[in-house]
């Protein structure tokens, strides 16, 4: 294993400040917590291979959300527990000083619980049985699955991720005073699968997020269908009588094609804001992952807030900017030359009014592997991976109400994110050759800062 972790380190498509397994599969962020002074960060982990299965919590802390100490797996599926089919994504709560954490044990799929008495998150233990061991009776689901957990009104609500067979997604609510007894009270919200417009919301919701923001609250669900995760929504409302009631229609919390950015979990930060942590799908071939030795990586934190019309923002973590090194700025055709390698940050203004292409390109070896800009024929922003293996995104962009779009771009190995006026617009993965010698070049009406950033 040393000598894997030691070749994946050395990988330049390994991001080197979004977080990503040191060896072997990640998937859904879990567990997010700060406690005592530190930021507390669980994830889906295959420990043995690059390959989901034999699913564990891996561990990990930081103090600022960009350095991470890898911990010992906190949670093994235990062959003769309840989890003994894995352990399956979940969240953390402070109970009265008692570190705990909820999750799904499968198969079957049930709620389990453990909590770490000596308050260090590095030892846990399980309770032997569920405490949600069924489904509630008369429901016919097609999951069940994906705990959030919060205090309201001096006991424990949870909301469950499923799906109502003929019908579609579904959030389950239950209540408890202690985390151990649960009541099952309803129906939080559903969809409806029949109806595809303005996007489909499938039949089965994973890893819902459900918390309160400003005067609303948000719910946030991973869409999956028969063909298996598809991207990641949004709803913005009111919960009232045990039951939320959206605004408006569904929206698309990230835009990044094949749903790269999918079940994101939220949790408070030290001053009491409200973030968000993705996982970022891997592009590549499954082969291509087992050769690399590592598979999965999560997003950026995000800052969430609400605009006025109701849209989820969601800025860039700041202290990425502590990060910054070398700083050059690029005007139309002008390559960097002195910011390169697979490590940057760009802050690119783009005319919208021009009536020709205008963005930035990345290049490797003088050949393209990324371009990301402003497409006037089809009046929105471009995000096209498929040089180096990816995926190309379309997002439309409003003009009429502005003559320069602001895009906030980050770079770090494999990973893509593209930020506009601090709303997370779309998150891609690509895989450039020789990514060492990667720079930008400014096209069309375009301009930009640049800057390398500290791995």
């Amino acid at each position: 294993m040393a000598r894997q972790i030691s070749r994946v380190r050395r990988d330049p498509l390994h991001p080197r400040w979004h977080f990503a397994p040191p060896a072997n599969w990640l998937n859904d962020p879990n567990g997010l917590i700060y406690w005592q002074g530190r930021y507390h960060l669980f994830y889906q982990h295959n420990p043995f291979e690059p390959a989901w299965g034999s699913i564990h919590w891996g561990h990990a802390a930081s103090t600022d959300l960009l350095h991470w100490k890898h911990l010992p797996i906190a949670l093994a599926p235990d062959p003769a527990g309840s989890d003994a089919g894995g352990c399956f994504s979940g969240c953390a709560v402070d109970h009265n000083g008692l570190p705990t954490l909820l999750y799904t044990g499968v198969y079957p799929e049930v709620q389990c619980l453990a909590t770490s008495p000596s308050g260090d998150l590095l030892k846990w233990h399980k309770r032997p049985a569920p405490v949600i061991p069924t489904p509630p009776a008369g429901l016919s689901l097609e999951g069940f699955r994906d705990p959030c957990v919060w205090s309201e009104n001096s006991e424990w609500r949870m909301a469950l991720g499923s799906g109502i067979s003929g019908v579609g997604g579904a959030v389950l609510l239950y209540r408890s005073p202690d985390l151990i007894q649960w009541d099952y009270l309803g129906v939080l919200y559903q969809s409806d699968a029949s109806i595809r417009t303005p996007i489909w919301t499938g039949t089965m919701w994973e890893c819902p997020a459900f918390f309160p923001l400003g005067e609303k609250w948000v719910l946030v669900v991973s869409v999956a269908a028969a063909e298996g995760g598809l991207y990641t929504l949004y709803y913005t409302g009111d919960y009232h009588a045990n039951q939320f009631i959206p605004d408006s229609s569904p929206r698309l919390l990230d835009y990044g094609a094949g749903g790269c950015y999918y079940a994101p979990q939220t949790f408070l930060d030290a001053r009491g804001r409200r973030l968000i942590f993705g996982w970022l799908r891997e592009a590549r071939p499954a082969a291509d992952q087992v050769r690399a030795g590592w598979s999965g990586a999560l997003s950026l934190p995000g800052v969430l807030s609400l605009s006025t019309d109701g849209a989820l923002h969601c800025a860039p973590w700041e202290a990425i900017a502590s990060l910054r090194r070398i700083h050059q700025t690029l005007s139309s055709n002008q390559l960097s030359t002195q910011v390169q390698g697979s490590s940057m940050e760009l802050l690119i203004r783009v005319d919208i009014s021009s009536p020709v292409w205008s963005g930035v390109a990345l290049l490797a070896d003088s050949k393209k592997q990324a371009q990301i800009g402003y497409d006037p024929l089809q009046g929105a922003i471009i995000l096209d991976c498929r040089p180096a293996g990816g995926l190309i995104t379309t997002f439309p962009f409003p003009t009429g109400l502005a003559d320069l779009a602001n895009l906030h771009i980050f770079i770090d190995g494999s990973v893509i994110e593209v930020f506009d006026d601090n709303r997370l617009l779309a998150s891609a993965r690509f895989y450039p050759q020789n990514p060492h010698a990667m720079i930008a070049q400014c096209v069309g009406c375009a301009s930009a800062d640049i800057w390398q950033l500290e791995p």
